[in-house]
Formats: C-alpha cells, structure tokens, sequence
C-alpha cells in the first residue's frame, strides 16, 4: 500500500466515524470515495437481508450512477452481476469483489454490462459489502471506465477499508424506520396505487402496457415490500396511510 493510500484510508474512516446516524454515514462515505480515492461514480444500496439491497429504491449515488438508478430498477436489478449466487458468496465472505473475478457469468446477466453499463460508459464495477445495524447488509458499488478499474492492490486496500467501515456502521444509531412507500420506485407507487383502486392484474397490464406475467411479477414485488400476503392486506394496509396517489 502506498503512502497516499494509508492517509487516503485513514481520512475516510475519520469522516465516516463521525457520522450521527446511518443516512449521514452513507453520504459521508460515497463523498470520501470520490474525494479521498478518486472513484467518482458511486452507488450505497442497503437492505435487511442481501438479496433485499437491489431493491433499495433511495439509495445514495454520486456521479453518472444518479441518472440511471431509476433504469436500473425499471430494467436491471434482477440482472445485476453482483445477484449471481457465486458473487453473494464471495461478497459476504470476502468483502469486496470486481467484475472481473466473477467467473462463468450468464447470458441474462452478460446484458447488464453490455447494454446497460457499457451503453453508460461505465466499464468497470466492484462491490464492496458492508455489514448493519440489525443483521442488515449493504453493497458499495464503484463504476468508471476501463482504464480506471480498480487493480489488485486497490481491491485490497477496499477490503481492509470494508472491514473497518463494518465496525464503524454497526455501532451507528438505526435510522427511524420509513413508511414502506418509501421503498417502492415510483413506478411501484404508480402500481400501488392502481391496486388499491381495485385493478385486476389483467387490468394493470391493459392499462399500463405490460404483459400479464410483468404485472403480477410487479405486484408481487410489491406485495413482498410490504409485508402482505394478498390483495385484501394490501388494500387495509394502503388505506391505512395516508397516502396521495403519485
């Protein structure tokens, strides 16, 4: 590790130690990534369990990830190349991983990086995971171009910064629970909303384009966010806020 990378580690652990609560230590942490480590696009997506983390619909972004979330959970989340069993197990295990260590991938999951990132000019990503407050998980996603993918010393210095960071954010105050709303995209809430009104699977892909399979895999992943087993739940639930149709 180089001199700059030892005061480059110690900075951000400093930064991130003094957060007050999770949400403060999420954007403290994406900042000193990019001020501190030079990685400019960054992604911190969080969840209860693993797989809930690309589900995360406010997750904290910085750089060209911004503009293309909502693609990305429209479109590429069920293909995300860090979903792969093979990548959760080293993740978990290992803390950080690249792309470029992944090994056989599928076609289905070849899609994300070459029609979804690389149409970004983003050609490169890893993934740094983090431990929670309450057993939760988060993922750290850093993207650029090719030419500034992360070599072996760097991924090794992400994994003791991983390591430390876990520490830090399991002692941060739980941040106050949200309404679930606030984890559905805003097409979710557009769905939630229909649904609510008493709109039929069918009558959700006529009116909003689908077809019938996307439609009840879209309530489904609602249903899922919730906490609700079926439609009559849901509703109580709904109108149990006060909620204003998107």
């Amino acid at each position: 590790m180089s001199a700059w990378q030892y005061k480059a580690v110690f900075e951000l652990l400093e930064v991130c130690q003094d957060a007050r609560s999770l949400s403060e230590f999420k954007v403290r942490l994406v900042e000193s990534l990019g001020e501190m480590f030079g990685y400019a696009n960054t992604t911190f997506l969080q969840g209860a369990t693993y797989a809930d983390i690309f589900d995360d619909a406010k997750a904290v972004t910085q750089g060209r990830t911004t503009a293309i979330l909502e693609e990305y959970h429209e479109r590429w989340r069920d293909k995300d190349i860090f979903r792969l069993p093979a990548s959760a197990k080293a993740l978990v295990g290992g803390s950080v991983l690249s792309h470029t260590q992944i090994g056989r991938i599928p076609d289905s999951t070849k899609s994300y990086l070459s029609e979804f990132l690389y149409r970004h000019k983003l050609h490169s990503v890893s993934a740094m995971h983090l431990n929670l407050p309450n057993n939760g998980h988060a993922l750290v996603g850093i993207f650029d171009s090719a030419d500034m993918e992360p070599d072996e010393t760097d991924l090794h210095v992400l994994r003791l910064v991983a390591r430390q960071l876990t520490c830090i954010a399991r002692t941060m105050p739980s941040d106050e629970q949200r309404v679930w709303l606030d984890r559905l995209t805003t097409r979710q809430q557009q769905i939630a909303a229909l649904v609510a009104e008493g709109r039929t699977n069918d009558e959700l892909a006529l009116e909003l384009g689908f077809t019938l399979d996307t439609a009840k895999k879209h309530v489904s992943r609602i249903f899922s966010r919730v906490g609700v087993r079926n439609r009559a739940e849901f509703v109580r639930e709904y109108h149990a806020h006060t909620i204003v149709r998107p």
